[in-house]
């Protein structure tokens, strides 16, 4: 859309949708959804979000078709599991064994499966086969874009980093400009702490890492699991305080209930 604007004569700017939220007021509607964005595109400390090329959106919208194929591939799967359980056939969790032996029990006369049931399984046993062709394809396709982009090729330099991974990477910022620091992107994708702090008492917690950028893809050896179990859940003092004293025992209004104990992180926090 923003794109769209912009080629008929217009300064589109993209706001964060949780940027505009302080400045609604009462209820939400379309006239108070528009004002609040009219009071906060005036605001000179304002965040906007660079607005993506056609390139990107095609990528991105490749990433958004596989994801929804592999969805649709692990429940058809845990379906069919579900359906041969219910008549004792059991199988392992990884969908390669049943990818094998699907074929043999619907084939064996003697496993005690309805011919009516025989004819469903056949159905989402083809619909399975096709789904596999499907994400093969798109994956194929996001190998070969992995291959000719310069951006992609650059970032599959970092250990980690796949042709899925780096892809998405690109579809999400493009050259990374709307970043001023390494520092920003880390805080941006989630691999830093999110600051709960109030006072003197100082807090950080982890959030969710990587869920934007497909990061299941990534190798479980590189680095950035580590960095992000490093990361995950971590306290922090206050600059001069002891170190058992984690965080502040300052009590408020409940401080009567409020208990003192070791963290498992070392340490003692307020419960």
């Amino acid at each position: 859309m923003g794109a769209a604007l912009r080629e008929q004569g217009h300064q589109a700017r993209l706001i964060p949708a949780q940027f505009v939220k302080p400045y609604r007021k009462s209820n939400k509607n379309d006239f108070l959804d528009a004002e609040a964005i009219a009071e906060a595109v005036t605001k000179e400390n304002m965040r906007f979000v660079a607005i993506k090329t056609q390139d990107q959106l095609d990528l991105q919208a490749i990433h958004r078709v596989r994801d929804r194929l592999v969805q649709r591939r692990t429940a058809l799967i845990n379906e069919i599991r579900g359906f041969l359980l219910e008549r004792g056939i059991s199988f392992a969790a990884d969908p390669i064994h049943l990818r094998k032996n699907l074929p043999g029990v619907m084939e064996d006369a003697e496993q005690n499966l309805s011919p009516r049931l025989r004819w469903l399984l056949e159905r989402m046993w083809q619909e399975s086969k096709q789904m596999e062709i499907d994400i093969k394809a798109i994956t194929d396709e996001i190998e070969r874009i992995s291959n000719e982009d310069a951006l992609c090729r650059r970032l599959r330099q970092i250990p980690g980093f796949g042709p899925l991974v780096s892809t998405a990477t690109v579809a999400a910022i493009g050259n990374g400009a709307a970043f001023h620091r390494g520092r920003d992107f880390a805080a941006w994708v989630g691999v830093v702490p999110r600051q709960y702090s109030t006072g003197q008492a100082k807090a950080v917690r982890h959030e969710q890492a990587w869920q934007c950028l497909s990061a299941s893809h990534a190798d479980p050896r590189s680095s950035c699991g580590t960095v992000s179990h490093q990361v995950r859940h971590w306290r922090v003092r206050a600059v001069g305080a002891p170190a058992s004293a984690a965080c502040s025992t300052q009590q408020g209004r409940r401080g009567h209930r409020q208990q003192v104990g070791p963290h498992r992180l070392g340490g003692v926090v307020q419960r």
